[in-house]
């Protein structure tokens, strides 16, 4: 499973599973919100804004809630 083999690997190679990963950022959410996923929840985008490279290797990009889904 795929959410296995990021999980694995996070702690000893933090910077090539972030490049694998996209960033996110929420506004006018909070952390604890019950409207978000739980953390390490795969999750779809159909939409985002603002999309760019960090340190030549990692994608962020701004999304908003309705353009998020997921199985919970």
């Amino acid at each position: 499973m795929i959410k296995q083999r990021f999980r694995e690997r996070y702690d000893t190679d933090r910077d090539t599973v972030n490049s694998g990963l996209l960033t996110c950022t929420m506004w006018n959410t909070t952390s604890d919100s019950d409207d978000l996923p739980i953390p390490g929840t795969v999750v779809t985008r159909t939409d985002y804004s603002n999309l760019k490279l960090f340190r030549d290797t990692d994608c962020q990009a701004t999304f908003k809630l309705r353009d998020v889904t997921w199985d919970s």
